[in-house]
Protein backbone atom coordinates (compact mmCIF):
# COMPACT_ATOMS: atom_id res chain seq x y z
CA UNK A 1 0.00 0.00 0.00
CA UNK A 2 1.65 3.47 -0.93
CA UNK A 3 0.49 6.65 -0.57
CA UNK A 4 2.86 8.79 -2.93
CA UNK A 5 4.65 10.58 -0.44
CA UNK A 6 8.00 9.05 0.29
CA UNK A 7 10.64 6.68 -1.47
CA UNK A 8 9.70 3.12 -1.58
CA UNK A 9 12.23 0.36 0.31
CA UNK A 10 12.28 -2.67 2.04
CA UNK A 11 10.95 -2.55 5.54
CA UNK A 12 12.85 -4.51 7.83
CA UNK A 13 12.40 -5.71 11.68
CA UNK A 14 8.24 -6.27 12.24
CA UNK A 15 9.38 -5.79 16.33
CA UNK A 16 10.66 -2.18 15.68
CA UNK A 17 9.10 -0.47 12.75
CA UNK A 18 5.92 -2.19 12.20
CA UNK A 19 4.95 -2.95 8.10
CA UNK A 20 1.41 -0.90 8.25
CA UNK A 21 3.04 2.33 9.92
CA UNK A 22 5.24 2.94 7.05
CA UNK A 23 2.69 1.41 4.23
CA UNK A 24 0.22 4.15 5.92
CA UNK A 25 2.64 6.89 4.96
CA UNK A 26 3.80 5.90 2.02
CA UNK A 27 7.32 5.25 2.39
CA UNK A 28 8.48 1.75 2.46
CA UNK A 29 7.03 -1.64 1.14
CA UNK A 30 5.69 -4.15 3.22
CA UNK A 31 8.39 -6.60 2.08
CA UNK A 32 10.87 -6.67 4.31
CA UNK A 33 11.05 -5.72 10.27
CA UNK A 34 17.16 3.34 60.94
CA UNK A 35 16.78 2.40 63.70
CA UNK A 36 13.80 2.66 66.24
CA UNK A 37 16.51 2.14 68.77
CA UNK A 38 18.78 5.20 68.47
CA UNK A 39 15.51 7.36 68.62
CA UNK A 40 13.99 5.61 71.72
CA UNK A 41 17.90 6.06 73.01
CA UNK A 42 17.42 10.08 72.21
CA UNK A 43 13.79 10.45 73.74
CA UNK A 44 15.23 8.95 76.61
CA UNK A 45 18.96 10.56 76.85
CA UNK A 46 16.77 13.94 76.75
CA UNK A 47 14.27 13.56 79.40
CA UNK A 48 16.59 12.36 81.92
CA UNK A 49 15.07 9.46 82.66
CA UNK A 50 16.12 7.68 86.76
CA UNK A 51 15.48 4.24 87.00
CA UNK A 52 15.26 3.87 91.18
CA UNK A 53 16.89 1.86 92.80
CA UNK A 54 14.39 -0.81 94.38
CA UNK A 55 13.52 0.27 98.30
CA UNK A 56 14.33 -2.47 100.95
CA UNK A 57 17.89 -3.76 99.12
CA UNK A 58 19.08 -5.82 102.24
CA UNK A 59 15.26 -7.94 102.06
CA UNK A 60 15.82 -8.34 98.57
CA UNK A 61 19.56 -9.30 98.50
CA UNK A 62 18.09 -12.70 100.97
CA UNK A 63 17.12 -14.76 97.62
CA UNK A 64 19.32 -15.26 94.16
CA UNK A 65 15.87 -13.40 92.28
CA UNK A 66 16.26 -10.54 94.87
CA UNK A 67 20.04 -10.43 94.31
CA UNK A 68 19.75 -10.54 90.30
CA UNK A 69 16.67 -7.78 90.62
CA UNK A 70 19.03 -5.55 92.51
CA UNK A 71 21.61 -6.13 90.16
CA UNK A 72 19.73 -4.66 87.06
CA UNK A 73 18.62 -1.94 89.32
CA UNK A 74 21.63 -0.55 89.95
CA UNK A 75 22.88 -1.05 86.48
CA UNK A 76 19.99 0.40 85.09
CA UNK A 77 20.24 3.48 87.57
CA UNK A 78 23.98 4.23 86.73
CA UNK A 79 23.27 3.89 83.15
CA UNK A 80 20.60 6.10 83.25
CA UNK A 81 22.19 8.39 85.75
CA UNK A 82 25.10 8.81 84.07
CA UNK A 83 24.23 9.54 80.46
CA UNK A 84 20.96 12.38 82.25
CA UNK A 85 24.24 14.22 83.85
CA UNK A 86 26.48 14.19 81.05
CA UNK A 87 25.83 16.47 77.87
CA UNK A 88 28.32 14.70 76.07
CA UNK A 89 26.31 11.61 76.36
CA UNK A 90 23.15 13.33 74.88
CA UNK A 91 25.40 15.50 72.02
CA UNK A 92 26.97 11.85 71.03
CA UNK A 93 23.17 10.28 70.54
CA UNK A 94 22.38 13.65 68.50
CA UNK A 95 25.30 13.35 66.40
CA UNK A 96 24.82 9.39 65.87
CA UNK A 97 20.96 10.18 65.01
CA UNK A 98 22.21 12.84 62.73
CA UNK A 99 24.54 10.68 60.74
CA UNK A 100 22.29 7.47 60.53
CA UNK A 101 19.89 10.25 58.59
CA UNK A 102 22.52 11.41 56.29
CA UNK A 103 23.61 7.86 55.22
CA UNK A 104 20.01 6.77 54.51
CA UNK A 105 19.53 10.15 52.53
CA UNK A 106 22.55 9.22 50.42
CA UNK A 107 21.48 5.52 50.06
CA UNK A 108 18.01 6.70 49.16
CA UNK A 109 19.14 9.22 46.42
CA UNK A 110 21.86 6.73 45.41
CA UNK A 111 18.86 3.98 44.67
CA UNK A 112 17.07 6.89 43.11
CA UNK A 113 20.06 7.39 40.67
CA UNK A 114 19.95 3.83 39.62
CA UNK A 115 17.39 4.42 37.80
CA UNK A 116 19.14 7.07 35.37
CA UNK A 117 22.62 4.83 35.88
CA UNK A 118 21.22 1.95 34.20
CA UNK A 119 19.83 3.42 31.19
CA UNK A 120 22.67 2.75 28.69
CA UNK A 121 23.14 5.77 26.08
CA UNK A 122 22.86 4.76 22.26
CA UNK A 123 24.02 7.00 18.78
CA UNK A 124 23.37 5.83 15.95
CA UNK A 125 25.94 5.15 13.32
CA UNK A 126 25.51 8.02 11.22
CA UNK A 127 25.05 10.22 14.01
CA UNK A 128 21.62 10.86 13.29
CA UNK A 129 19.69 9.81 16.85
CA UNK A 130 20.39 9.03 19.80
CA UNK A 131 18.50 6.83 22.26
CA UNK A 132 18.54 5.19 26.02
CA UNK A 133 17.82 2.10 26.56
CA UNK A 134 17.38 -0.05 29.79
CA UNK A 135 21.15 -2.08 31.51
CA UNK A 136 18.51 -5.39 30.48
CA UNK A 137 18.55 -4.89 26.96
CA UNK A 138 20.89 -6.19 24.27
CA UNK A 139 21.29 -5.14 20.52
CA UNK A 140 20.27 -7.33 18.57
CA UNK A 141 21.99 -8.05 14.97
CA UNK A 142 20.90 -8.02 11.72
CA UNK A 143 22.56 -10.04 8.90
CA UNK A 144 21.06 -7.77 6.23
CA UNK A 145 20.42 -4.05 6.58
CA UNK A 146 17.44 -2.69 5.35
CA UNK A 147 17.31 1.04 6.28
CA UNK A 148 19.17 4.14 6.49
CA UNK A 149 20.11 3.64 9.52
CA UNK A 150 18.37 1.45 11.97
CA UNK A 151 18.83 -0.30 15.72
CA UNK A 152 16.92 -2.69 17.26
CA UNK A 153 16.90 -3.99 21.12
CA UNK A 154 15.84 -6.91 23.29
CA UNK A 155 15.01 -7.79 26.22
CA UNK A 156 17.24 -10.52 28.16
CA UNK A 157 14.63 -11.33 30.90
CA UNK A 158 11.05 -10.54 28.94
CA UNK A 159 9.88 -12.52 26.13
CA UNK A 160 8.76 -10.08 23.18
CA UNK A 161 9.72 -7.22 24.81
CA UNK A 162 11.57 -5.46 22.67
CA UNK A 163 12.51 -2.14 20.92
CA UNK A 164 13.86 -0.62 17.58
CA UNK A 165 14.44 2.72 15.52
CA UNK A 166 13.99 2.81 11.84
CA UNK A 167 15.44 5.44 9.69
CA UNK A 168 14.58 6.11 6.05
CA UNK A 169 14.00 9.53 3.57
CA UNK A 170 10.88 10.76 2.59
CA UNK A 171 9.86 14.14 0.71
CA UNK A 172 7.37 14.81 2.78
CA UNK A 173 8.58 17.54 4.96
CA UNK A 174 6.61 17.18 8.10
CA UNK A 175 3.66 14.71 9.29
CA UNK A 176 0.97 16.74 9.20
CA UNK A 177 1.75 17.10 5.64
CA UNK A 178 0.35 14.04 5.34
CA UNK A 179 -2.67 13.86 7.40
CA UNK A 180 -3.96 14.92 11.31
CA UNK A 181 -2.94 12.29 14.43
CA UNK A 182 -6.34 11.09 14.59
CA UNK A 183 -6.15 10.18 10.88
CA UNK A 184 -3.24 8.60 10.44
CA UNK A 185 -3.79 6.91 13.82
CA UNK A 186 -7.55 5.99 12.62
CA UNK A 187 -5.85 4.22 9.62
CA UNK A 188 -3.57 2.15 11.67
CA UNK A 189 -5.81 0.26 13.15
CA UNK A 190 -7.78 -0.57 9.92
CA UNK A 191 -4.33 -1.67 8.47
CA UNK A 192 -3.87 -3.57 11.42
CA UNK A 193 -7.16 -5.48 11.84
CA UNK A 194 -6.70 -6.94 8.12
CA UNK A 195 -3.46 -8.58 8.90
CA UNK A 196 -3.76 -12.43 8.51
CA UNK A 197 -4.14 -13.82 12.18
CA UNK A 198 -5.21 -10.54 13.78
CA UNK A 199 -8.34 -11.23 16.18
CA UNK A 200 -8.93 -7.78 17.56
CA UNK A 201 -7.23 -4.48 17.47
CA UNK A 202 -7.29 -1.15 19.38
CA UNK A 203 -6.15 2.25 19.54
CA UNK A 204 -5.40 3.47 23.06
CA UNK A 205 -3.93 7.02 22.50
CA UNK A 206 -3.21 9.23 19.65
CA UNK A 207 -1.15 12.68 20.24
CA UNK A 208 0.79 15.01 18.54
CA UNK A 209 3.57 16.18 20.35
CA UNK A 210 7.41 17.28 19.84
CA UNK A 211 10.94 15.61 19.69
CA UNK A 212 14.14 17.54 19.89
CA UNK A 213 11.98 20.50 18.50
CA UNK A 214 10.25 18.63 15.32
CA UNK A 215 6.93 17.60 14.93
CA UNK A 216 6.19 13.96 16.16
CA UNK A 217 2.97 11.08 16.13
CA UNK A 218 2.82 9.41 19.25
CA UNK A 219 0.18 5.75 19.11
CA UNK A 220 -0.56 3.86 22.11
CA UNK A 221 -2.52 0.16 20.57
CA UNK A 222 -3.17 -3.19 21.26
CA UNK A 223 -3.40 -5.63 18.81
CA UNK A 224 -4.26 -9.53 19.60
CA UNK A 225 -3.23 -11.99 17.21
CA UNK A 226 -2.44 -15.93 17.42
CA UNK A 227 0.87 -14.53 17.36
CA UNK A 228 0.13 -13.01 20.69
CA UNK A 229 -1.41 -10.21 22.54
CA UNK A 230 1.15 -7.25 22.11
CA UNK A 231 0.52 -3.37 23.68
CA UNK A 232 2.72 -0.82 21.29
CA UNK A 233 4.11 2.38 22.40
CA UNK A 234 5.15 3.98 18.82
CA UNK A 235 6.62 7.30 17.79
CA UNK A 236 6.79 8.81 14.55
CA UNK A 237 8.83 12.07 13.46
CA UNK A 238 10.87 13.61 10.40
CA UNK A 239 13.67 15.94 10.72
CA UNK A 240 14.85 18.76 8.91
CA UNK A 241 16.41 16.67 6.26
CA UNK A 242 13.63 15.12 5.48
CA UNK A 243 14.56 11.40 7.07
CA UNK A 244 11.60 9.25 9.20
CA UNK A 245 12.10 7.93 12.37
CA UNK A 246 10.10 5.59 13.23
CA UNK A 247 10.65 3.89 17.19
CA UNK A 248 8.70 1.50 18.71
CA UNK A 249 8.61 -0.41 21.80
CA UNK A 250 6.68 -3.09 22.66
CA UNK A 251 5.57 -6.03 24.99
CA UNK A 252 3.31 -8.76 26.01
CA UNK A 253 -0.11 -7.01 27.37
CA UNK A 254 -0.29 -8.96 30.65
CA UNK A 255 3.07 -7.31 31.03
CA UNK A 256 2.42 -4.07 29.95
CA UNK A 257 1.76 -2.66 33.45
CA UNK A 258 4.69 -3.68 34.82
CA UNK A 259 7.07 -2.55 31.97
CA UNK A 260 5.21 0.67 31.09
CA UNK A 261 7.33 3.07 32.91
CA UNK A 262 9.98 1.59 31.59
CA UNK A 263 8.56 1.68 27.84
CA UNK A 264 7.97 5.15 28.51
CA UNK A 265 11.65 6.56 29.75
CA UNK A 266 13.03 4.76 26.57
CA UNK A 267 10.42 6.57 24.19
CA UNK A 268 11.35 9.87 26.02
CA UNK A 269 15.08 9.63 26.15
CA UNK A 270 14.81 9.28 22.07
CA UNK A 271 16.80 12.61 20.30
CA UNK A 272 17.12 13.20 16.88
CA UNK A 273 20.23 15.18 15.71
CA UNK A 274 18.49 18.03 13.01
Amino acid sequence: LTFGIGRVAPIGYLMASPPFILCLLGLLAPTAYAGSRLSNSLRSGERGVKTPCPPQMGRSLRSRAGRRSVMLGLQAHMTTESESQSPFSRRSLLLQSVATALYLQRQSSRAEGESVEDMIQFSSDGGLFRIKYPATFKRAPKLLKTHQEEAFFRSTTRKKYNFGITVDPVTINTLSEFGSVEKVGESIIKLEKDKEGVLSAELRDATRKTVSGRECYAFDFVSNSTRGNIHYLSNLAIDGKKNLFTLTVQAKQEEYEEVKDEMQKVLDSFEISS
